[in-house]
């Protein structure tokens, strides 16, 4: 064990053996470690700082041990790139070594877990984000109404879209990572393609999503409370729908077949529709505008949140299953795992991100930050959390907890 410690050391820096005897700490407390749960107290005070030591010379701000939304601003290329890696490489090796008790494990992801800038992105805070299908580039929409591409193996601006004539309000890339759909203020989606930034579709509605298989955009409307299809190629309309007396805040698809679209409105409602039919299941329960809604990976659940500071789970026939209070200002965006059924992601204006099991309603883990939190989402692989700082303007990456990811 002690030689694997070693081995370790040297390969993160073969001029700094402070990382070595740090490692060797750490093994050295395997047995105390694993032990009861009496010692817990001070077997965190005792591991939590030796963790922070392999993380702290990497970035240019000393993280903080309590489990806060602390970014740590990584100025340059190499140290961006650098942050990453040091923490992939850390938490795998620590999680693979140590054989260790719950209380333990959880200093550990409060030590190693914290959100870390990696792009200052806009002039103005980020409204929506989002990951491309295969991970390598992250999109990011502003208040100053552009949309800009981020390379993550590069670690650098990519592109900027401009042409919006108000600040984004929904943001997404189309399956096969060609073209990506924006939504605006003035209630006009476009279709961009991705290599060169050119507008190929303009479409009526603020909100707007493409299906499952890329081949329809939906979208809703800020002024006549509309839902509308279109053919994501041609931008040729398909149907309108009608229901909501309000705005129509937020729209999903149903991720398997894409056969049914979600909707939630500034009328408190949640609507469930299938394309080419009259059929609407409306979910009533919210006290607030729905600012976010999506549907669970299996479809078993829909996910709505609100104004109201609350998140709710549902049935697909519209019976309220459970309510999660632990918000404390609006619900800005929601997030499922692409990994785990039962795992969404939360932000909210009262600066938190928040990941729950919506089966047992528990709060699994919990970022707080320090000012508000427009969007969060998931990277394609699950690992990830991204989301869009209000008064930074930046973007943030939180890697999920090793203890959500088992569970």
């Amino acid at each position: 064990m002690i030689s694997k410690e070693i081995k370790l050391g040297k390969k993160l820096s073969s001029k700094n053996n402070k990382r070595t005897e740090v490692l060797d700490v750490l093994v050295r407390r395997e047995g105390k470690l694993s032990s009861s749960s009496d010692d817990s107290g001070e077997h965190l005070t005792a591991i939590v700082p030796c963790i922070q030591a392999l993380v702290q010379e990497h970035d240019e701000e000393k993280p903080t041990v309590s489990p806060t939304f602390q970014a740590v601003s990584i100025c340059s290329t190499k140290k961006e790139s650098c942050g990453i890696r040091i923490r992939q490489e850390i938490s795998t090796q620590l999680k693979q070594w140590l054989r260790i008790d719950s209380l333990v494990m959880l200093a550990i992801d409060f030590a190693i877990f914290q959100p870390f800038t990696i792009f200052n992105a806009h002039e103005y805070p980020v409204s929506k984000i989002c990951y491309s299908p295969d991970g390598w580039t992250v999109a990011s929409g502003s208040l100053d109404t552009t949309v800009k591409l981020w390379s993550i193996p590069e670690q650098r601006l990519h592109s900027t879209i401009s042409g919006n004539k108000n600040w984004i309000r929904s943001l997404s890339f189309s399956p096969d990572g060609k073209t990506i759909l924006t939504g605006s203020g003035d209630n006009r989606s476009k279709i961009w393609r991705v290599s060169d930034g050119r507008l190929l579709h303009t479409l009526l509605g603020y909100i707007s999503c493409f299906s499952p298989d890329g081949m329809l955009v939906a979208t809703g409307s800020l002024r006549d409370n509309l839902l509308r299809l279109y053919f994501s190629s041609s931008g040729a309309r398909i149907r309108v729908m009608r229901g909501h007396t309000s705005a129509i805040n937020a729209i999903d698809f149903s991720p398997s077949s894409g056969g049914k679209i979600l909707t939630g409105s500034s009328d408190t409602t949640l609507r469930l529709w299938t394309p080419g039919s009259l059929e609407q299941v409306v979910f009533r329960g919210h006290k607030g505008w729905v600012t976010a809604a999506v549907f669970s990976l299996d479809n078993e659940h829909i996910v709505s949140g609100s104004s109201d500071f609350t998140v709710k789970v549902w049935q697909s026939d519209g019976t309220l299953l459970r309510t999660l209070y632990q918000h404390c200002d609006w619900v800005s965006g929601i997030s499922r795992s692409p990994v785990q059924n039962s795992v969404i992601a939360t932000c909210s204006h009262d600066s938190t991100i928040k990941l729950w099991c919506i089966v047992t309603g528990k709060e699994l883990f919990s970022f707080q930050g320090k000012d508000r939190i427009f969007d969060v989402k998931f990277s394609p692989c699950g690992q990830y959390l991204i989301a869009g700082n209000h008064a930074q303007s930046s973007i943030h990456v939180v890697m999920v907890p090793y203890t959500v990811l088992v569970n």
